[in-house]
């Protein structure tokens, strides 16, 4: 049987049924995607970037460079930041001028022998505030003739550490060169203690060492379990304290004379006096608090140009006898 002859006029029929060429379905598709990438490209121009699509920069911009957020200011302060009261430490420097607060033993043996406070200006090294404090109370001589620091003259301090609220400071073996009563031993421990967590008021408890030992008795008598925290201040403050005026300070013909008090009824009586000892004003103030209560006191004063000693106390509930002197000298212009 012969096999069927083609018709050469005849087409077979597209599988899409459409009449259109396949040359055709190809330019179309490829005018298409040029359309598309020409799009594409219009719009990476448009946003102004010259970087290439899908790569990233492995280093983020520098602050302050365009494309980078601007720096916000933290509102935590440094971690080295010291107490309010102290200046601000420039980040850089390691020596700067701060005030601290010396304390100093008034009354030498007697059975009133308290703590008085000073405030100097001492440099502080390395951000070590508690180290210059305790150096000046053994080195720096009190304002106030009548303070003294029973600690002896070639007391030096090696060195100090703190972690946490503790604080320790290494002294060297020339403190314990001299002998005191039982009273005075234990208030120059309490000096110490006290000016240390001044110094740092992030701290409340002190470990005294001699040589890297532990300090465990001072001038022939036992000292505290070590660290040692401030004893209460009616143990070891004076009871009558003259913060303002310091001592040696000129004035105007007014002046209001400041101070603390932890007395009997809170009354804090005052007498002035000239230099040649004569009497001149004479009376008393209460202070904000009392009988077991440390509180603040003021009085305002009026004088004649000249010198005087103001001499601010409590009397006692017993005799009416002076107790709890404080004395400032000071010129009135």
């Amino acid at each position: 049987m012969a096999a069927p002859q083609s018709n050469p006029r005849r087409r077979t029929p597209r599988p899409n049924g459409s009449g259109i060429p396949s040359i055709w379905l190809v330019v179309v598709s490829a005018v298409a995607a040029g359309l598309l990438l020409g799009l594409a490209i219009g719009m990476l121009g448009r946003d102004g970037s010259s970087d290439t699509v899908g790569e990233t920069s492995a280093t983020p911009a520098a602050t302050g460079q365009p494309g980078a957020p601007p720096a916000v200011p933290s509102d935590s302060p440094p971690a080295t930041t010291e107490p309010t009261t102290t200046p601000p430490v420039t980040p850089t420097s390691d020596r700067e001028q701060r005030t601290l607060a010396l304390y100093y033993l008034r009354g030498g043996a007697n059975s009133d022998a308290r703590l008085f406070r000073e405030f100097r200006s001492i440099q502080v090294v390395d951000r070590r505030p508690v180290l210059a404090a305790v150096t000046a109370m053994f080195t720096v001589r009190p304002l106030d003739r009548d303070y003294e620091n029973p600690w002896p003259a070639s007391s030096k301090v090696l060195s100090t550490s703190k972690s946490g609220d503790l604080v320790t400071v290494n002294l060297a073996r020339s403190v314990a060169g001299r002998s005191a009563s039982e009273l005075v031993s234990r208030m120059a421990v309490q000096q110490l203690v006290y000016t240390a967590t001044a110094a740092d008021l992030s701290t409340r408890r002190v470990n005294i060492l001699v040589e890297g030992k532990s300090l465990t008795s001072l001038w022939g008598h036992p000292v505290a379990p070590q660290p040692i925290e401030r004893s209460p201040e009616a143990d070891v403050l004076a009871p009558v304290w003259i913060t303002d005026p310091i001592e040696g300070a000129t004035v105007g013909r007014t002046v209001t004379v400041k101070g603390t008090a932890d007395v009997f009824e809170a009354r804090v009586s005052y007498e002035v006096a000239d230099l040649d000892g004569a009497t001149v004003q004479k009376g008393a103030v209460q202070a904000s608090a009392g009988s077991g209560t440390r509180g603040d006191w003021s009085k305002k004063l009026t004088f004649e140009p000249g010198s005087y000693v103001l001499r601010f106390f409590y009397r006692s509930a017993d005799d009416g006898s002076v107790q709890g002197l404080d004395t400032k000298t000071i010129r009135v212009r």
